[in-house]
């Protein structure tokens, strides 16, 4: 070993853009580790300020302390977060200065905000790049990462800090991040790294290797370790993920890595049900649904980083060191170790804690120009992952959120995909634009949800829905329902209206109309009500019973068309009364069974016409009664009656009787009888006979006889008698009356009597008169 003694570390301290005092060094000590924000304590002293002088000189200031050994130098940049005045002591004032990267003050601005269809270093740029922008810093995201990154179709910051919210997103990702300082600008650069590869290196002032120096390491030429202590733990072996994907719910997405150790025990991390990271609608993609819930390779890199992150502390190694360069994320080769398999080998500081004092100020101890770290390293070849420390937030209870739809289409009502979800935006949302690109798509909560069945209402734009957590994870939101609000208020007014339940839908797109389902549970006036603001199908496929206790009113204003394939019966307790102000048709194409009506009324009004191409049949029980006006045909059991709107009339039953207005009248029965409206008479039965109604009368039997009203007689039987009480006259151009031998004939030439025996006889005087008298 060479007797140079190492040069001695020494420490200046600066405030940035500004003139500020001689600060001097009196201590320091500085805690960081890879993915965590550094913390520096120094001590200052300084006789340039007075005991009255305030620390807002350096409170929020960017400040940079400079450690310097030889021709190594280390800066460690940040913004002072805390000062602490000491008071003076021996004409210096002291003060104790925390100092803090700008990222760790991001933890102060707490936020609630959606990032969509962007990749975790995406989101991390963005929210890390305004914030430290603030303090003239930036990040650096794209240098040191080497992965690929699916975009997240939702993230949602959700009451974090920034800084909490990226942790935790690099967290999950397996993504690290460590501080670099700018020599030009005096400040921090953060930078992004995936790959132990992107670690820097170690720069050491003597040789490519750090060497174990255990003894007074101080003398010799070379910043040194003074111990590597190696520590070994048991720790996980595997890893199974698992998630569930609704789009393709039979095909598990799941994925194991890792196996047994060398004795054979398996200790495994089955971690579930961890968000998918593949994103299925972006903004502005026009493949918006490109994923369709295929087996797509989810799971296996979330499994790998996380046996990584598992595995990463498996061989630690410990040790102290006067490295003054030395930082988290740094990678230095170790020379010779008293264990060979760990000589030689590359190793990466993951924790670096410094201490050191300088001698700069008056009465310091006389171990000044101390400084010593100590330092956590993993090997090299082991992948190296943050430690997931940050928790998630968890939404405890449901939010509520108003439904969006396209800016571009005011008139769209119901905007919706396939799967029936919607797009909202949150309350607290105020970022996002008024549309439907506030969040991602919404799963909705349904009563049922079958295969092809089952109910299905989406919530509308506008409407108010509440809105859960599955796992009360805010990345993974769950529709459960629908509330009112001063704008989307209840279909009937309340309380007024509270015995009233309904479903009522809206026409869409604009409104106007509605569907409605309601019931009335108000005491004495229940009813249900069923409202179509268009067409109303039903479909029975079996039966079909309709009870109505009361009345019934049915009142269609269009047409009605009923088919009935097989038989219809329809039973009347009372009257039953059809009215048609048209035209009836009723085509009847087979027979018309027997069939029984009771209290049927059918009134139609202009012209009602029935055509058959065969039999028609009418049977009623009681009566059938046809009228016309003044004319009817009524039938009864055994009887007939017709009667004209002119009074005539023709009953028949077991006779016939025919009657004119008049009064004649005809009766059929086992006789004819016939009578004149002036009483004449006409009676057939064994024998004819007439009578008129001046008191003639004619009787037809087996002889003849004829009366007159004056009493003049003829008798036809087997003589022949006339009989008058007057004179009879025999009248004509030429009589004639002729016995068995004897005739009596009365010509225009005149009368002659012939016989064998002429008798003339009279009771008084005989005269025998004329122009010439011939007697023999």
């Amino acid at each position: 070993m060479s007797d140079e003694r190492l040069d001695l570390v020494t420490y200046s301290f600066s405030v940035l853009d500004e003139i500020d005092p001689d600060w001097r060094v009196r201590r320091m000590r500085l805690f960081e580790a890879i993915s965590e924000p550094y913390e520096l304590v120094v001590e200052l002293a300084s006789e340039g300020l007075g005991a009255d002088s305030e620390t807002d000189l350096l409170l929020g200031r960017s400040v940079e302390l400079v450690i310097h050994r030889g021709g190594l130098l280390r800066s460690v940049c940040g913004v002072v977060r805390r000062v602490d005045d000491l008071g003076v002591s021996e004409g210096f004032l002291s003060v104790v200065a925390y100092v803090v990267p700008a990222l760790s003050l991001l933890g102060q601005r707490i936020d609630t905000r959606i990032f969509q269809g962007m990749t975790v270093p995406e989101i991390v740029d963005e929210v890390l790049g305004a914030g430290l922008g603030e303090y003239e810093r930036e990040i650096d995201v794209s240098t040191g990462l080497s992965g690929q990154y699916e975009a997240r179709d939702v993230c949602i910051q959700f009451r974090e800090s920034d800084l909490d919210f990226c942790n935790r997103l690099l967290q999950e990702e397996g993504i690290a991040y460590v501080f670099e300082a700018d020599e030009d600008t005096g400040r921090e650069r953060v930078q992004l790294i995936d790959a132990n590869e992107s670690f820097p290196t170690l720069a050491l002032g003597v040789g490519d290797e750090v060497e174990i120096i255990p003894d007074n390491p101080e003398n010799a030429e070379r910043e040194s370790l003074q111990f590597f202590e190696l520590v070994q733990r048991e720790r996980t072996t595997k890893v199974t993920t698992r998630a569930y994907n609704f789009k393709n719910p039979t095909n598990v997405d799941e994925h194991e890595q890792g196996e047994a150790d060398e004795r054979g025990r398996t200790r495994e991390l089955y971690h579930h049900q961890d968000r998918r990271q593949i994103v299925d609608d972006p903004i502005g993609d026009p493949d918006a649904m490109r994923f369709t819930g295929e087996d797509l390779d989810q799971r296996e890199p979330l499994s790998v980083r996380r046996l990584e992150l598992e595995r990463r502390d498996v061989k630690v190694l410990l040790g102290e060191s006067n490295l003054s360069g030395a930082q988290a994320g740094m990678r230095f080769f170790l020379g010779a170790h008293h264990r060979d398999e760990l000589s030689h080998l590359e190793y990466l500081i993951t924790r670096v804690n410094h201490d050191g004092e300088g001698d700069e100020v008056e009465g310091a101890r006389a171990d000044a120009h101390r400084y010593v770290n100590s330092v956590e390293c993993v090997p090299f070849e082991t992948p190296y992952r943050p430690a997931i420390h940050t928790p998630k937030p968890r939404i405890f209870g449901a939010q509520t959120a108003t439904v969006m739809g396209p800016a571009d289409d005011d008139q769209e009502d119901i905007h919706t995909d396939p799967h029936g979800r919607v797009k909202v935006r949150f309350h607290w949302d105020r970022l996002s634009p008024e549309d439907g690109t506030a969040s991602c798509w919404v799963r909705c909560a349904q009563m049922w949800a079958g295969a092809g069945w089952g109910s299905m209402f989406i919530p509308r734009v506008g409407m108010e829905v509440v809105v859960t957590f599955l796992d009360g994870n805010p990345d993974r939101p769950l529709i459960v329902g629908c509330v009112y609000n001063g704008d989307q208020t209840p279909p009937y007014p309340l309380p007024d209206e509270k015995t009233k339940s309904t479903i009522k839908s809206d026409s869409s797109p604009g409104g106007g109309g509605f569907n409605e389902f309601r019931f009335e549970d108000a005491k004495g006036s229940e009813e249900v009500f069923l409202h179509a603001q268009k067409d109303f199908n039903e479909t029975v496929l079996n039966n079909h019973s309709t009870t109505v206790s009361a009345n019934q009113t049915n009142t269609v204003s269009g047409d009605q068309s009923e088919s009935i394939s097989g038989k219809q019966t329809m039973s009347v307790q009372k009257n039953r009364i059809v009215t048609i102000t048209g035209s009836q048709s009723v085509n009847i194409e087979g027979s018309e069974p027997e069939a029984g009506v009771s209290g049927s009324k059918l009134n139609i009004t202009g012209d009602y016409e029935l055509d058959t191409s065969n039999t028609i049949a009418i049977q009623a029980p009681t009566e059938i009664k046809l009228t016309c006006g003044g004319s009817t045909l009524t039938m009864v059991p055994g009887k007939i009656t017709l009667s004209a709107g002119g009074e005539a009339t023709l009953v028949l039953d077991a006779n016939a009787l025919m009657q004119s207005a008049a009064g004649s009248k005809v009766l059929l029965d086992a006789n004819v009888k016939a009578e004149s409206s002036g009483s004449s008479v006409v009676t057939l039965d064994a024998t004819v006979d007439a009578q008129s109604s001046g008191g003639s009368k004619l009787k037809l039997d087996a002889n003849v006889s004829t009366e007159s009203s004056g009493g003049s007689k003829l008798v036809l039987d087997g003589n022949a008698l006339m009989e008058g009480v007057g004179t009879a006259t025999v009248q004509s151009p030429s009589s004639k009356l002729a016995g068995d031998a004897g005739t009596v004939e009365a010509t225009a030439g005149g009368v002659t009597v012939d016989g064998p025996s002429v008798d003339v006889t009279g009771s008084g005087t005989v005269t025998v008169t004329g122009g010439m008298v011939k007697i023999n």
